[in-house]
């Protein structure tokens, strides 16, 4: 499912900026262990991509949003919607790609039936 296959491109891409986040950090901190020899530009830099976070949460949020209730809106059984719904928001608490894919797997399942 497209909706999927956007969210996991999404993690993937806000992973690698996590990690070149926490690496630009690190480096920082070990090139400038005062503020005072810190060059404003560089610590700025640092703080925008901090700032930035927020922002990569929101989309992450958004995506999962997207996907799941195209999961939830393909199915036609209301039964099977309520069990799938449910499902969903429990496993979202540890994974919201697991969620999805569960979700993904009883769309189908309702499908093939």
């Amino acid at each position: 499912m497209k909706e999927i296959d956007d969210f996991k491109e999404l993690c993937t891409d806000i992973a690698q900026k996590r990690d070149t986040l926490l690496s630009n950090v690190k480096d920082y901190v070990a090139k400038y262990p005062s503020t005072e020899d810190a060059p404003i530009e560089e610590f700025n830099a640092i703080k925008k991509q901090i700032a930035e976070q927020s922002i990569w949460i929101n989309k992450v949020n958004h995506a999962y949003e997207i996907a799941r209730n195209k999961i939830i809106d393909s199915i036609d059984n209301n039964i099977i919607e309520e069990y799938t719904k449910g499902l969903m928001d429990s496993l979202s608490t540890i994974s919201r790609l697991a969620a999805l894919e569960e979700g993904e797997k009883m769309l189908n399942n309702v499908k093939n039936y």
